[in-house]
């Protein structure tokens, strides 16, 4: 939330630098925060990762699905942790030091999905999006 207006107010400066002149690379570049789940590697829009945390103390919530690791208050926020190897895959992922918890802003909902690792920002040409992957299931 903050981030992405300290962001905004960047892209505003940059803009009104009269030096800077657009081009087209940024124009086709797309941002997202790479991480690691299951030996596998993903990325998550920039503008929906809120921001990156260590795994916080937590608690728990009885009967829910077993992928619900427990909530979480975050600087007054309630955060609702998720296991996304256990989502997906069914198996509880193992607890490493490199754990961290990605925590999604999108749309009303905040909601922290633990992963094996985050690899940092990663950028993108926008044209070299595929529609389709033939490895994925279609829901």
């Amino acid at each position: 939330m903050a981030a992405n207006g300290f962001i905004e107010l960047l892209r505003l400066a940059k803009r009104g630098n009269k030096n800077y002149v657009s081009n087209e690379n940024e124009v086709n570049r797309w941002s997202g925060i790479a991480f690691e789940m299951m030996g596998q590697y993903f990325v998550a829009p920039l503008g929906e990762v809120a921001e990156v945390i260590y795994p916080p103390k937590y608690t728990l919530v009885p009967n829910t699905q077993p992928w619900v690791v427990g909530l979480a208050n975050i600087r007054g926020r309630l955060l609702s942790v998720a296991d996304l190897a256990h989502y997906v895959s069914g198996h509880r992922s193992a607890y490493s030091l490199t754990q961290k918890v990605l925590c999604i802003s999108h749309n009303d909902h905040y909601v922290g999905l633990v992963v094996d690792q985050v690899l940092g920002i990663q950028h993108f040409n926008k044209k070299s999006f595929f529609s389709k992957h033939e490895d994925l299931d279609r829901n």
